[in-house]
């Protein structure tokens, strides 16, 4: 169930001139742009000194007006974690060690012109906590982001090559170079060796590579020898033969992250429908992290590498060819949530379903639910989830293009719902909470298990769900079973279109552990539900085919 989409990430930066002096040629060529790496905008959906967000390998790239912010986590330990690094005895604890550091631009202007090229066919859409205001759609990616005049005369420049991400100072001709100021904040450890700038971090190292500088003077690429200088943490440039100021002046530095090789998320993918036009639709979780409040290194749990806001559902739309992006967008609160299952109405809306542990999950006003409900804290180390407030259900509605929640609900009682698992656990040193394992229970066998139900529709547009509940107060409407038998039932729950009113719903079970996996529909109301059961007294019909 899990995909990873890879790509090597050593920022390296190159440029391409067929005249170049002997000596440079190997160190120029042309950049590619690599779609993978991409620079998001910020519409509202983030902190407001944001500019444009990117995604790396075990972390973030921050662009600000003033600077730039780096967010590493310990991918090693994170991914070894995954892989059942505790149970293995790898590691003895869940923390995910973290390191957040700024590149100030020192006195630069406040308010350079920002201007996004090459921007891509695809867009995303954020519905991430309950505010509204911070719900954002169709927000576009870039390749190419400059901001222009940050220093009087000097512009600084940031795009994807096949290699990575690549940024250079271009100064004008006449202006100052030695205006160019980078102040880094957040990082102790920081210094010059053979001419490289060493950056030790907690999580990792970051080498920035002796500078190159050059200028294209008739046609031909003039290497200028440039040094980097470091005092009290500033670093810049230093042009020990000076250089022709009647034309433009490009600093070009090689930035290298240490082993860095991989997707620009860890994601798993959890589910996925079509609609009649042969689109394909993909849902899954998304561990990406956030926003860091402070600066230098920081420690945070193993439901992501950073909190709030640590583990996200991501659903995207292809065409139908499979070759372009329609649209992708995270659907979110603080906790983390999962995605079990997707189906394409009539009007070509997207109906999905899956857990929560957020209490501000994007739900709509006027639905059935609007409060989360909650239950008991649950973590499962095989898929990363860490609900620390236990889980809800959740059922909702996008349009056709993914920009807006048409409809969106919690469905819940006092216990965990829409998870299927068994009640073991596996105590830990505090203040870490209890690891709920993989067993080998007939309702949890395979990989995934915990996830298991489905959502479908009739044919008038009603929406139908099958999952599983541990709450002896779930809403039960209309229900031919209105009791929690064990400890865990299945159950099954029909909703309005527009997800604003509960039809009905009913536990499904016997006195010990059931659950609900799937569910059909029939034209003509009927419904068919599938799951498993631990019960001898599950309820059936006489004359059926064992009893």
């Amino acid at each position: 169930m899990r995909y990873q989409f890879f790509f090597i990430l050593c920022f390296v930066y190159f440029f391409d001139n067929s005249n170049a002096q002997s000596g440079d040629a190997n160190r120029v060529i042309t950049p590619h742009i690599n779609p993978t790496l991409r620079f998001t905008e910020n519409l509202g959906q983030w902190n407001q000194n944001i500019l444009f967000r990117a995604q790396l390998d075990g972390g973030a790239l921050y662009i600000e007006t003033n600077g730039l912010t780096f967010n590493f986590y310990d991918k090693k330990k994170y991914r070894a974690l995954h892989h059942g690094g505790i149970l293995k005895k790898e590691y003895s604890d869940l923390d995910i060690k973290g390191h957040a550091y700024k590149i100030n631009f020192e006195g630069a202007n406040p308010d350079p012109q920002i201007e996004k090229l090459q921007q891509g066919s695809d867009y995303e859409n954020f519905f991430i906590g309950n505010d509204e205001s911070k719900w954002k759609g169709n927000v576009r990616n870039y390749q190419q982001v400059f901001l222009k005049n940050l220093y009087n005369g000097i512009n600084y420049e940031v795009l994807t090559t096949a290699r990575g991400i690549k940024y250079n100072f271009h100064v004008s001709a006449n202006a100052n170079a030695s205006n160019i100021k980078l102040r880094y904040e957040g990082i102790d450890d920081i210094k010059l060796k053979d001419g490289a700038l060493i950056l030790k971090l907690n999580v990792n190292e970051v080498v920035e590579q002796k500078p190159y500088a050059y200028q294209l003077i008739n046609g031909i690429v003039r290497k200028v020898p440039c040094n980097y200088r470091l005092k009290d943490k500033i670093l810049s440039f230093d042009f020990p033969k000076g250089y022709d100021k009647n034309y433009e002046l490009v600093i070009d530095p090689i930035l290298v992250f240490a082993a860095q090789s991989g997707s620009a998320a860890d994601n798993f993918g959890m589910t996925a429908t079509f609609d009649p036009q042969g689109n394909l639709y993909s849902g899954g979780t998304v561990f990406s992290i956030g926003y860091p409040v402070t600066l230098g290194a920081y420690s945070t749990s193993f439901n992501g590498p950073s909190a709030p806001g640590n583990t996200d559902v991501v659903i995207t739309k292809y065409n139908s060819n499979g070759n372009a992006l329609i649209y992708s967008t995270y659907l979110g609160g603080a906790g983390a949530e999962v995605i079990s299952s997707l189906i394409v109405d009539q009007s070509s809306n997207l109906c999905f379903y899956g857990a929560t542990g957020s209490a501000n999950f994007p739900v709509t006003v006027g639905a059935y639910d609007v409060s989360f409900n909650g239950g008991q804290p649950l973590s499962f180390v095989f898929n990363g989830t860490n609900f620390t407030n236990g889980t809800d259900i959740y059922v909702g509605k996008f349009n056709s293009t993914g920009s807006a929640l048409l409809g969106c609900t919690y469905l819940g009682g006092s216990r965990n719902d829409g998870v299927n698992h068994v009640n073991v656990q596996t105590p830990l040193p505090p203040p870490n909470p209890p690891i709920l394992e993989f067993q080998s229970d007939s309702l949890q066998f395979n990989y995934g298990d915990q996830y298991r139900g489905e959502i479908q529709l009739d044919v008038i547009g009603n929406i139908y769900i099958a999952s599983s509940t541990r709450s002896s107060n779930f809403p039960i409407e209309n229900g031919f079973d209105n009791t929690l038998g064990g400890k865990q039932d299945g159950i099954l729950a029909k909703f309005n279109p527009n997800l604003t009113t509960l039809m009905y719903s009913s536990y499904i079970g016997g006195s010990s552990n059931d659950a609900g996996y799937g569910l059909l529909v029939r034209n003509n109301f009927e419904v068919y539900v599938t799951g498993g059961t631990c019960s001898n007294d599950f309820s059936y019909v006489p004359g059926g085919y064992q009893a």
